[in-house]
């Protein structure tokens, strides 16, 4: 018997095979860093597996090792935006084998099964079978933590009942999207047949069934049933933003990394690196210190003509850096408006033909202006709820919805 810890890169296929070998090593350094791991290794009851887009981890002590080990990485991955890993925990026979190179491996459903409850999962989610779940329920500070998402049908027809896991500000609220609405309910049972003797026993019933049917009592309409409600996906969004400092028009010691709000100089040189865990669109705005209902200063920065031929699409779990912006000389606050959404939004389309060096993302004509202030406007603080990690490096947007809103606020001294 074992625990498996099994993990996976969303979107891994999507990247180049040089960025694939940077994450991989990225991840490693993550995972041989977590003291879950080092504890286990120190003590000879660690086995570790490559899987080509992750690794599985295979726990020879307590159930409860990967789990803490799963929430020891998802924590220390706020500090890697461009990671998006999924996690899944199985306890189950495991059989110890060596491969064609005659390294340490395992087969059995203690793997196998691991690696069903990790494909159920999304970007940041830490699942764990039932299991794992049954043995976490007999501990006193566990139990809080988990939640049964139900029972799925996993490959080949096997069932699966999930738990989700959210603690330390580690896991992700709610069920993943790809198992809403295929839950297994209870399965059906078929009435059993009623067997009738022929001859006149069978011809009595169905003339009285025959006057039943002609003499019944007309049924009530029925009622209208309620509508579904249909349940929102919650969407997940990275960021930060980085910003070269100039003295004399020349740059003044390494970028700085903010995810928040920033004093800020003319001249300086901003960049904000965004990664998404689904597909969608990018735009991001500059509204000017002085922009009113009326005369709205409304400045384009992405999508960019210049990049990816102008296109505001962006891959599910791409690590996407914008073009430098360069700050202007109003003094005063600015605000930034980061929106991804699902969908391309057409009154944003419009701002990608402004940014070229004549118009510098200036929006000039004032009627494209002001239908983009409108949209801007459904949105004063943003729509969505921001976490940050530790060191304050990196911001992450959740909320519902096709669209995610944040508004950076820019101060220029």
């Amino acid at each position: 018997m074992a625990s498996v810890l099994f993990t996976d890169i969303v979107g891994f296929s999507r990247n180049t095979l040089e960025r694939q070998s940077v994450l991989l090593d990225q991840l490693q350094q993550v995972v041989r860093a977590t003291k879950e791991f080092q504890h286990a290794e120190k003590a000879g009851k660690l086995l570790k597996l490559p899987t080509g887009d992750g690794m599985a981890l295979v726990f020879f002590q307590d159930p409860v090792s990967p789990v803490r080990c799963a929430i020891e990485i998802q924590n220390a991955l706020k500090a890697h935006p461009e990671l998006l890993l999924r996690t899944g925990v199985h306890t189950g026979p495991i059989y110890r084998q060596a491969d064609i190179k005659d390294n340490a491996n395992v087969v059995g459903g203690g793997i196998n099964l691991a690696q069903r409850v990790m494909d159920c999962g999304d970007a940041g989610h830490i699942l764990v079978s039932r299991a794992v779940a049954e043995v976490l329920e007999q501990l006193d500070d566990w139990p809080q933590y988990l939640k049964c998402l139900g029972t799925f049908e996993a490959k080949h027809g096997v069932q699966l009942e999930i738990y989700n896991v959210v603690r330390d500000g580690a896991g992700v609220e709610g069920p993943p999207l790809k198992l809403k609405g295929l839950e297994v309910g209870p399965k059906t049972v078929a009435p059993s047949r009623l067997l009738l003797p022929l001859g006149i026993g069978a011809v009595v019933l169905a003339l009285a069934a025959a006057g039943w049917f002609m003499f019944r009592p007309t049924p009530p309409p029925p009622e209208p049933q309620p509508k579904a409600v249909v349940e929102e996906p919650t969407r997940l969004l990275q960021y930060y933003v980085t910003v070269q400092r100039y003295r004399n028009k020349v740059a003044f010691k390494e970028p700085l990394r903010f995810a928040k709000e920033v004093p800020l100089e003319s001249d300086y040189l901003c960049t904000v690196v965004v990664t998404a865990a689904e597909s969608g669109y990018l735009y991001i705005i500059d509204e000017g210190p002085e922009s009113t209902p009326d005369k709205p200063d409304i400045n384009g920065f992405f999508p960019d003509p210049r990049v990816r031929d102008g296109s505001a699409h962006l891959d599910a779990g791409q690590i996407f850096s914008t073009p430098p912006l360069k700050l202007d000389e109003q003094v005063g606050k600015e605000r930034l408006w980061l929106i991804w959404s699902a969908d391309s939004l057409p009154e944003l389309e419009v701002i990608k033909q402004y940014v070229n060096p004549k118009d510098r993302g200036t929006v000039k004509d004032p009627q494209q202006a002001r239908a983009i202030a409108l949209f801007l406007k459904k949105y004063p603080k943003g729509n969505s709820t921001l976490e940050q990690d530790e060191k304050g490096t990196t911001t992450t947007l959740r909320g519902t919805g096709k669209v995610l809103v944040r508004v950076i606020e820019l101060t220029h001294v």
